[in-house]
């Protein structure tokens, strides 16, 4: 590697660590979201909403996860008495929604060998790394290929949506890797949940 693409791998490295340093917690941005959040911090968070264009537009997919999805989430997560997206959150169910990270640094998914680029978003303390792969069992169809970092993931599961419609939902291994074979071209809604989680991703499949 030569000197310049060592310097350039490192401001990637940088901008990744350092995006969105200054911004409050996602689970405080969500408690401001629903009324949940302490007085004290209300007029901080709303000054910076006002003046930061990622939280604001992270209220805005927020809003949109709690009003589209949460009449379908029960069935799919859990269809034996289990309370809607709003209800978790108020019962303290931390839900994040992740946001694509810029220049993001190249991170190598099990089976990766195709120098493809996974995209990393950040969601709260947690990381996500994915990628996608054509499925070598099904014609025209695609393997995607995830990775959780900041997070125990022993126990946590991975449902994928397309149109409002379930499509997989696959275990997360306790090194944070899942994959989802036989997936279409398109944009999808990728929830993993786990231990008193939810991580909300909208993906590209291509």
């Amino acid at each position: 590697m030569t000197t310049n693409q060592t310097n350039e791998a490192f401001k990637r490295q940088l901008t990744t660590m350092l995006y969105r340093a200054d911004c409050p917690p996602a689970i405080e941005l969500g408690d401001y979201q629903l009324g949940l959040l302490d007085k004290l911090r209300v007029a901080f968070v709303r000054q910076h909403v006002a003046e930061c264009p990622h939280c604001s537009q992270e209220l805005v997919l927020l809003d949109g996860y709690l009003t589209a999805l949460a009449p379908q989430l029960p069935q799919t997560i859990d269809p034996i008495e289990t309370p809607g997206l709003m209800a978790r959150a108020t019962e303290r169910v931390r839900v994040w929604v992740g946001q694509l990270l810029p220049n993001a640094p190249n991170l190598a998914l099990r089976g990766d060998d195709d120098g493809t680029e996974p995209q990393i978003y950040a969601a709260g303390e947690v990381q996500v790394s994915i990628d996608t792969q054509d499925d070598p069992d099904t014609p025209d169809r695609k393997l995607v290929l995830g990775l959780v970092m900041g997070a125990e993931t022993t126990g946590w599961q991975a449902h994928l949506w397309r149109e409002n419609q379930s499509v997989a939902s696959v275990a997360i291994d306790e090194f944070g890797n899942f994959s989802a074979a036989g997936m279409q071209n398109g944009p999808h809604q990728l929830i993993l949940s786990g231990d008193g989680t939810e991580v909300h991703l909208a993906v590209e499949v291509k």
